[in-house]
């Protein structure tokens, strides 16, 4: 499992020597940012914070950046999160809206005269289907840019909170002391028009320039696997010290058996034995030396750390993974622990275009909700899946599972029985035990005519009453979009979910919806239809005639012979209504609309 941890954000203790003062050299918080279309396309720093009154933000397409359409740039509210002012502001938020902006940049163009070791901060937060990827690159001249080595600082998980992201140019000898330094951002992955990234208090911070006279620092470090830890040093390291294994001390049995260094600052060691999941472990880095004229030796920094996930996070069972989810706060409620599901659970059902995957076991179902694709695309309905990490959130009262690594399948061509359900049991009840559960529902009718859209609600009625949206089409690639809405009684199979305080059903496919005791509809002939006073209704067999408002009540009833029967329908009202006949000796019904003017 790969765990990343940087170690300036968690606050650890770690013995890195002293280092200079950090200095604020410029600061955009955005206070009084204009909203789209009046959102400027050049937005200089703070005047009251800061060494500078003279540094932008360029999206206008100058100094290297992208032209931004004035729809695909705004503000928001704001945070205090990361104002480094001594009364912090919410103020506003710089924001970058709809899938146009995709892969589009924009440039901080400020001056590092007299600094160097320069970091930046930020807080940022977005949507679900916001810009899922933010790749940096530096430059001196605006027009050749050098991609930074970092991770992806975006954050899309929704929640009403942002994080702070830290980006270290320290190693970056190239932008110190320098009239002018571009840091250039390109931003992608929206994966619809309303989503959205917003960022707020860009820190630009560093230290006075001249003779290093600091030692290097320890600024994170990388769970590769269970015999591979990646070390991040804020500067590069002298390689030879680097790559010497006994400067790695693990307490224990355990050993550093290799080292190499990549980038000159990237150390990565193998460890032998194999770490085991959970356990907690304590590293010691000796004589650490960086590469300056002055060969700056770090002391001996010792730290714990924890590989894999704590066995108190495994989870053998959906129920239980459940159980740990966050409770329903009215909105997005996200959990940072990651868990293991250490249980097995069929997949069925997939909805391609968010790489959700719908799993369950004998104790309940899940949606993992895998926007990130991290489990990957070769998955299928029937595999059984084991071993996935992962996170949990509830998302407006559905239970999610946000995974963060892919588990592995154990079985394929598994089958569930959809558990038979009525109508009743699609409640507003987020605790609901059907949530994401393979269901089947008899004897429906839905009251909406035409195709099938995407993202719609509709009703369905049974035994006469009716009930509102409880069928959502939000899977697109379903291939019953586009189709003709079934006009006879059916039985529907599908999985739950749970959307504007209300269970509802996502009918899996056409061959779900399934004619359940239907007639011969051939057989059966109305008109007119549209009708005013009278409609004549042509029947095969001796029948059973119901008509009901789409409300479901039941507007007029009749026995109907063999042959054309003349009915009065004019003490209707004006609308659609249901028509069911069913057939006396079989039982067997059939469903029409009549509209009546």
């Amino acid at each position: 499992m790969k765990q990343k941890i940087t170690l300036l954000a968690m606050g650890l203790m770690l013995s890195f020597g002293l280092f200079a003062q950090e200095t604020l050299i410029t600061l955009w918080t955005f206070d009084g940012l204009a909203a789209s279309p009046n959102t400027p396309l050049v937005i200089p720093c703070n005047t009251d914070a800061g060494e500078l009154t003279s540094a932008n933000i360029y999206a206008d397409g100058s100094n290297g950046s992208s032209t931004f359409a004035s729809t695909e740039i705004t503000s928001y509210t704001g945070y205090a999160v990361n104002d480094p002012r001594t009364t912090p502001v919410s103020g506003k938020a710089l924001g970058f809206i709809t899938t146009a902006t995709n892969g589009k940049s924009l440039v901080f163009k400020f001056s590092t005269t007299g600094y160097a070791n320069i970091v930046m901060t930020f807080a940022v937060r977005g949507t679900a289907t916001g810009y899922n990827s933010h790749v940096w690159a530096y430059s001196t001249n605006g027009t050749d840019f050098t991609p930074f080595e970092t991770e992806n600082t975006a954050h899309n998980a929704g929640g009403s909170d942002p994080v702070i992201r830290t980006l270290d140019f320290s190693s970056i000898t190239a932008i110190n002391d320098q009239p002018y330094v571009y840091i250039k951002l390109t931003i992608s992955g929206a994966t619809n028009d309303s989503g959205t990234n917003r960022f707020d208090n860009f820190q630009i911070k560093g230290t006075a320039s001249g003779p290093d006279l600091y030692p290097p620092r320890l600024t994170g470090y990388e769970m590769l696997s269970a015999t591979s830890l990646k070390l991040t040093f804020n500067e590069a390291i002298n390689q030879t010290i680097a790559e010497t294994a006994s400067n790695y001390t693990l307490a224990e049995s355990y050993n550093v058996t290799t080292v190499s260094l990549s980038d000159s600052r990237f150390v990565t060691l193998t460890i032998d034995p194999a770490l085991t999941e959970g356990n907690s472990y304590t590293l010691t880095i000796h004589n650490m030396q960086d590469v300056s004229e002055n060969e700056n030796v770090m002391a001996d920094s010792t730290f714990t750390f924890t590989y894999g996930v704590s066995t108190e996070y495994h989870k053998a069972t959906i129920a239980a993974l459940r159980a740990a989810a966050p409770e329903y706060n009215g909105g997005i409620n996200n959990s940072s622990v990651i868990y293991k599901f250490s249980g097995e659970a069929i997949i069925t059902y997939i909805i391609t275009n968010r790489n959700q995957k719908y799993i369950q076991d004998n104790t309940g179902a899940m949606l993992i909700d895998d926007l990130s694709a991290v489990m990957g695309s070769g998955f299928e309905v029937g595999d059984k899946v084991a071993g996935i990490y992962g996170t949990l959130s509830n998302y407006y009262g559905l239970v999610q599972f946000v995974p963060t690594e892919a588990g592995t399948t154990v079985g394929w061509n598994e089958e569930v029985e959809p558990e038979l359900v009525d109508v009743t049991d699609f409640d507003s009840l987020n605790t609901n035990g059907l949530q994401s559960k393979l269901v089947k529902v008899d004897n429906v009718n839905f009251t909406a005519s035409g195709n099938f859209a995407t993202g719609t609600y509709y009703d369905l009625m049974q035994n006469g009453t009716t009930y509102p949206a409880v069928v959502f089409t939000n899977n697109w690639n379903a291939d019953y979009i586009d189709a003709a809405i079934p006009t006879y009684t059916v039985a529907l199979t599908g999985v739950v979910t749970y959307t504007y305080n209300q269970n509802r059903l996502i009918v899996l496919d056409q061959s779900s919806m399934t004619s359940l005791n239907s007639y011969n509809a051939s057989t059966i002939k109305l008109a007119p239809n549209p009708a005013t006073n009278f409609v004549n209704i042509e029947t095969g067999e001796a029948m059973q005639l119901e008509i009901y408002s789409l409300t479901g009540q039941l507007a007029a009833t009749d026995l109907l012979n063999a042959g054309t029967n003349l009915i009065s329908i004019a003490s209707l009202n004006a609308g659609m209504y249901i028509i069911k006949l069913t057939e006396m000796s079989s039982g067997k019904s059939h469903t029409s609309r009549l509209v009546v003017q």
